[in-house]
């Protein structure tokens, strides 16, 4: 059981960092400073880099 509380734990690191990261992109995008193509990729790194791929 201990490991589930760990892993838990891991996930919802991950999930507040996504989050941050999301809203920094739709940020970007609504204020013209990225594309939505850069911010596609800027969030398909970020999650491949989560993930350990």
């Amino acid at each position: 059981m201990g490991s589930l509380s760990k892993d838990a734990g891991k996930d919802a690191v991950k999930a507040r960092i996504l989050l941050h990261l999301v809203s920094g992109l739709v940020q970007a995008v609504r204020c013209r400073r990225l594309s939505l193509f850069e911010a596609e990729k800027d969030l398909k790194r970020a999650c491949s880099l989560m993930t350990g791929e």
